[in-house]
C-alpha cells in the first residue's frame, strides 16, 4: 500500500531502495495500528517501533530469499538501520500478586485446576505459551522431579526443574480433575466431550481474564 500510494505504482523489487525503507517507516510511525488490515478495524492508537520493527524482519527475510535465490543482487537492506525496539519496562508479579491469581482459581473443577496450573507452568517453570500448549504427558517427570520441554525456542530441547508446589499442582489436576483415561497433551479443551490440546488463544484469553479482574 505504501510504494503503490507514494509512485502511484508498484516499483520492481530492483528499484526499491534504501530511501523507500525509510520512508516506509516513516509511513508507519504516522499510521494507525491495524490499517489497511484486510480482516480488523483500524484501532486509534500508534504503531509501536517493535511493531514495525517486527514488519522490517520480515521484508528483509524476503529480500535475503531473492538475493539468496539469485532474484536480486542485493538487498537495499544493506545499507539500511533497522528501527530499534521499545525499552519498554516489564514489572514483574510479586508473591501477593501470585497469592490474589491463586485465589481466583482456588475452586476445585477442571477448569480451575487447568488454569491454576497453566499459570504456575509458565511463572513456575518459565514455559512459554507455544511450549505449554505442546507440553505432554510423558513431558513431565514426577519421579525424577522435572520437565522435559521438547522443541522449544530455536528448536531446542531443555530440562526444567519441577517444583514441589507445581508438582502437586499438576499431579492433582491430570489425577483427580482433568477427564478419566485421558493420556496426551497434559493441557486440554473439554468442551462438548471433545478433548483437545489448548490453544494460545486460549492462554491469552486466560490472562486477559486474570488482567481484567
Amino acid at each position: 500500500d505504501y510504494l503503490y500510494g507514494y509512485y502511484g505504482y508498484v516499483p520492481a523489487l530492483e528499484d526499491i531502495s534504501v530511501s523507500d525503507l525509510k520512508g516506509y517507516v516513516h509511513f508507519m510511525k504516522n499510521g494507525k495500528k491495524l490499517q489497511s488490515h484486510p480482516f480488523k478495524p483500524t484501532v486509534d492508537t500508534p504503531i509501536t517501533d517493535t511493531s514495525i520493527r517486527t514488519y522490517l524482519v520480515d521484508i528483509r527475510t524476503f529480500f535475503n530469499y531473492c538475493v539468496k535465490n539469485d532474484y536480486l543482487i542485493r538487498s537495499p537492506f544493506l545499507k539500511f538501520t533497522m528501527v530499534k525496539r521499545e525499552n519498554v519496562l516489564i514489572v514483574p508479579l510479586f508473591q501477593s500478586d501470585v497469592q490474589i491469581i491463586d485465589k481466583m482459581y482456588s475452586k476445585r473443577d477442571f477448569h480451575n485446576s487447568r488454569d491454576l496450573c497453566i499459570v504456575h507452568v509458565m511463572l513456575d517453570a518459565g514455559l512459554r505459551s507455544g511450549e505449554v500448549c505442546r507440553l505432554q504427558d510423558d513431558n513431565i517427570d514426577f519421579s525424577h522431579n522435572c520437565i522435559y520441554v521438547r522443541y522449544g525456542k530455536g528448536r531446542k530441547d531443555r530440562i526444567i526443574p519441577l517444583a514441589p508446589s507445581l508438582k502437586l499442582k499438576l499431579s492433582r489436576y491430570i489425577n483427580i480433575y482433568r477427564p478419566d483415561n485421558y493420556v496426551g497433551y497434559t493441557f486440554i479443551s473439554a468442551d462438548h466431550e471433545q478433548l483437545r490440546p489448548i490453544t494460545e488463544n486460549t492462554i491469552e484469553a486466560l490472562f486477559a481474564r486474570i488482567k481484567k479482574r
